[in-house]
């Protein structure tokens, strides 16, 4: 988790935020899902729940953050290349979604 965090840091230090809005479907096991990015927040399903994950950098068609408030998970999210949502707890990826551009 402190490898993300320090990653992310380093990007926003170093790079402006990526403008205009960019999505993507994911699928995991349980489901497939719709995830937004607007430039500010990344947003899981933005027509229903609308589950908002914490951003702390993006560049380039990426996204980390991390997944709600004391969650103690992290997430990058890929827009471009391999689309991907991966899932991190200790600087482990637990989970990883794949994803088709939009």
């Amino acid at each position: 988790m402190r490898t993300l965090i320090l990653t992310a840091v380093a990007i926003v230090l170093s790079t402006p935020v990526v403008a205009g809005p960019m999505s993507m479907t994911c699928e995991n096991p349980r489901r497939a899902y719709f995830v937004t990015f607007d430039g500010k927040d990344l947003i899981l399903d933005p027509d229903t729940d609308q589950t908002k994950y914490l951003v702390l950098a993006a560049h380039d068609g990426t996204v980390a953050g991390m997944v709600g408030q004391g969650s103690g998970l992290g997430f990058a999210a890929y827009f471009t290349g391999d689309s991907r949502i991966d899932l991190y707890s200790d600087d482990k990826v637990i989970q990883t979604d794949r994803c088709k551009p939009s």
